[in-house]
């Protein structure tokens, strides 16, 4: 029994894995590059897409659990807020990395609203 749980557990975390690293291919083939400037701490131009597989990657697993487990469950106004939140400050900083928002009070802006 405990062997097909840690089994279970560990598929999932390679399928998780998968999309993370499949997503990430994905953003390195587009090539959205941030160009090193007098204020980075890089010298080459890196990828600056790279959360687009971790907030994908953790929206999944999360999903995952919430639908298939029934141990932890939060109420589901405060998993609405929750996920309305994660989505705002995801969208911005994928704004951000694509170099469209040039104003801070945008993005604290929209961490303020995501806090509240």
């Amino acid at each position: 029994m405990a062997f097909a749980v840690l089994a279970t557990h560990l598929l999932f975390a390679l399928v998780l894995f998968a999309v993370s690293a499949g997503l990430t291919w994905a953003m390195l083939r587009v090539g959205i590059m941030d160009v090193p400037n007098h204020r980075s701490s890089h010298k080459r131009p890196v990828p600056s897409t790279g959360g687009v597989a971790i907030v994908a990657t953790f929206f999944i697993g999360f999903a995952a659990v919430y639908l298939l487990s029934d141990d932890a469950r939060i109420a589901e106004v405060y998993l609405t807020g929750f996920a309305a939140a994660s989505v705002g400050i995801a969208l911005v900083s994928f704004l951000d990395d694509l170099g469209r928002l040039r104003n801070f009070a945008i993005k604290l802006g929209a961490q303020i609203a995501a806090a509240l």
